[in-house]
């Protein structure tokens, strides 16, 4: 995954930029690493936020609404 983020940010694909962060920090949340993945995720959010992509932000809010939820994080605060 780290590959292909890079690929993105050299050749300035900021749409797949935003996507992978995302998804990055998607995947970081669910191996337990709370804090690093909700960052990425706000990131990500907020760079299809700022160049305007609308494509799939239901699916990503439902995402992120799921991270946020006090059962997936054990019903403690993230970075607890």
């Amino acid at each position: 995954m780290e590959e292909a983020l890079n690929f993105c940010v050299e050749h300035d694909q900021r749409s797949y930029i935003s996507w992978g962060r995302f998804y990055r920090g998607l995947a970081l949340f669910r191996r337990m690493e709370q804090r690093d993945g909700l960052d990425l995720m706000r990131s990500g959010i907020a760079g299809t936020d700022k160049i305007n992509q609308r494509i799939l932000q239901t699916a990503r809010f439902g995402h992120f609404a799921e991270a946020l939820s006090p059962a997936k994080r054990g019903n403690r605060r993230v970075g607890e």
